[in-house]
């Protein structure tokens, strides 16, 4: 009885399970030439590449005001140009998904946003100036 409501809807009714049709149900087994997860050069991209990203955001959420107040930006500026910083990458957020479900390789999205990512962390690291540290996270 309890798997029959797992689900609940936007009014806060439960949902049902429906079974549907049991033929549905049963598990296809793949030849035995198919490779595992483990041995995929893609999958281990993707994986190295998405963790790369949640690296990279955690290190800006919690090192980049201290970074900015390093080189002498007051603490409320740092922070307020962590929000700027968050605030610009938004839209990209929207539309870097769009762009790629419509390519038809990923691989120079990929690129071009890892490349951005080490010219922007560069600058934090490599900058002395004041503009050099707005422009480039």
């Amino acid at each position: 009885m309890p798997c029959y409501f797992w689900g609940c809807h936007g009014d806060g009714s439960p949902g049902t399970f429906e079974p549907g049709e049991p033929s549905l149900w049963l598990v296809q087994r793949g030849s035995s030439t198919t490779t595992t997860i483990w041995r995929s050069p893609l999958a281990w991209q993707i994986a190295i590449f998405l963790g790369f990203q949640s690296f990279l955001y955690y290190v800006t959420i919690s090192w980049l005001p201290e970074i900015l107040h390093s080189h002498g930006i007051s603490m409320e500026t740092a922070g307020w140009l962590l929000s700027f910083t968050q605030l610009v990458g938004l839209p990209a957020s929207f539309f870097i998904p769009v762009l790629a479900g419509r390519a038809q390789s990923q691989i120079w999205i990929a690129f071009m946003l890892g490349m951005c990512s080490i010219v922007g962390y560069s600058g934090l690291l490599l900058g002395s100036s004041y503009p050099i540290l707005i422009v480039l996270p």
